[in-house]
């Protein structure tokens, strides 16, 4: 996988294009929070912080958060031309306070991982069923080394 660079794509194998995927969505629903928001802002504002995503990517994922109830849209006079405007819905609001808090988790495993100690063998991992397994077997004598 190549190195990671300071403006990221949502470009590359499928794991990280998900994530990012997902990160978009979260984003766009933490914007649209913030109060009416419109694709081509969307788009500034993700390219700000270092997400590149393209109108392709970026419209149909703000019309699946409408059809999802999550924001509602409304076409707004601009000049000369027509804007659609998005706004979070209720729905919406408690969707992103409940992604926000799963986020906050994920982060936290993750660094509570990195902090465990990794000269632990493989073999110290057993799946519980086979623990249980053993551990009837084996009562009331040692254990075998």
């Amino acid at each position: 996988m190549p190195a990671p660079t300071s403006q990221t794509s949502i470009q590359g194998d499928a794991i990280h294009r998900a994530l990012l995927h997902g990160l978009a969505k979260v984003f766009v629903l933490h914007m649209a929070s913030k109060g009416p928001v419109y694709g081509w802002a969307l788009r500034k504002s993700l390219d700000a912080v270092g997400y590149r995503i393209s109108s392709g990517t970026l419209y149909p994922l703000m019309r699946s958060l409408e059809a999802n109830g999550l924001m509602h849209s409304a076409a707004r006079p601009v000049g000369k031309r027509m804007v659609r405007y998005y706004e979070l819905t209720a729905e919406g609001r408690q969707r992103l306070a409940a992604l926000r808090r799963e986020l906050l988790r994920v982060v936290r495993d993750i660094e509570l991982y990195a902090e465990l100690p990794r000269a632990v063998p493989h073999s110290h991992f057993r799946p519980v069923a086979q623990s249980r397994r053993r551990s009837r077997v084996t009562r009331g004598r040692p254990a075998p080394c």
